[in-house]
């Protein structure tokens, strides 16, 4: 099991971990969310994961608030601080899941489009960029006083009324989300190119049956705007949607799933580079192979009781194996160092294939 500290970097961005610079995850939270608390056990439990490699994971924040006493920011902005965040910290080299709940899904996605409307979907970070997975994400917009009175509640503010709600709940007034989806669909969901102003993302859209915050299209499959991949509905309020106990838990696996499309994606890209690459690169994916995913199949490989360090041939034909696997099948690295496990035990080269 993972056992990494949380590192805060200032009041509204923390890493779990170390920032190592390799493929990652990022986390932004709603509208009356905190960056640390939103997720719950989520970051720990994609740390923890045995079937994925190791990850940065970085939880991303911004001023929430409800008030107009309260000078926040609207969607616009916080897309802009979005973006220059990623561009701090995720590498030309590096791929990125972003995970957002509420709002924070309406930020990435006006951050994401503003960038491809400057000409640069396929400059860093938006290139960068791999999948994009929405826990209860309000597209049609929603009813300010309903999102106040969901998220509040039991916190004694009561009375309150459209004209005192600030610029950033007002930003999610149902005409200004429109124009946003739209954008999204042209540039990210569906272009018929890929190009300096588009770029084909994958989006995932996470439902829940009893949430009080969003619209009744946004609560239900039938109805979200991004059909491919798939949405999913789960029996879940707002808040519970994104807040899974264990690996097994439905919600943890309506990321996870994803994650490793992305992590497969990644590994067979390297695998190719590997094995079929110019001479001349070899040498540097064998070393992105080594940062990203060796603590995975090196574990697998010890807990079939093989030695790498005193076994170091059959350790690299065990990752030819498992490299050519995922190259001709597609394959997740897990699920292709399992079955390279086994045929090496089948052929009495490893004790067990436990």
């Amino acid at each position: 099991m993972s056992n990494r500290s949380v590192t805060e970097i200032d009041s509204r961005t923390a890493y779990l971990g170390d920032w190592r610079g390799i493929d990652a995850v990022v986390f932004v939270h709603g509208i009356g969310g905190d960056f640390l608390e939103t997720w719950g056990a989520f970051p720990e439990l994609l740390a923890s994961d045995p079937e994925l490699p190791e990850l940065d994971i970085l939880l991303w924040g911004y001023q929430t608030g409800f008030l107009r006493s309260q000078k926040i920011h609207g969607k616009e902005t916080l897309g802009h601080h979005f973006i220059s965040e990623l561009r701090l910290r995720v590498g030309a080299d590096s791929a990125a899941h972003l995970v957002a709940h509420s709002m924070g899904g309406l930020v990435v996605l006006q951050g994401l489009t503003e960038e491809m409307k400057q000409g640069r979907a396929q400059e860093p970070p938006t290139s960068a960029i791999h999948f994009i997975s929405l826990f209860a994400v309000p597209t049609r917009g929603i009813s300010a006083v309903n999102v106040v009175a969901e998220i509040v509640s039991g916190f004694g503010q009561i009375g309150l009324r459209q004209d005192t709600l600030n610029d950033q709940l007002r930003s999610l007034k149902g005409t200004a989300c429109d124009s946003l989806i739209g954008e999204v669909r042209e540039r990210i969901y569906e272009p018929p190119t890929d190009g300096p102003s588009n770029r084909r993302i994958p989006i995932r859209m996470v439902l829940a049956s009893r949430d009080g915050v969003v619209a009744g299209e946004d609560r239900d499959m039938a109805h979200a705007p991004f059909q491919a991949p798939p949405p999913m509905e789960f029996d879940y309020s707002h808040r519970d949607v994104k807040l899974p106990t264990s690996h097994g838990d439905r919600r943890y696996l309506a990321l996870a799933r994803d994650v490793q499309t992305m992590v497969t994606e990644r590994f067979t890209e390297i695998s190719r580079r590997c094995l079929d690459g110019p001479e001349e690169d070899r040498d540097n994916a064998e070393t992105d192979l080594e940062i990203r995913f060796d603590g995975l199949l090196r574990l697998r490989f010890v807990k079939a009781g093989g030695q790498p360090d005193d076994e170091p041939e059959l350790y690299a034909g065990y990752l030819r194996m498992v490299m050519r696997d995922c190259l001709s099948r597609g394959r997740p690295p897990f699920d292709a160092a399992n079955r390279a496990v086994m045929a090496l035990y089948r052929k009495g080269f490893l004790g067990r294939a436990d």
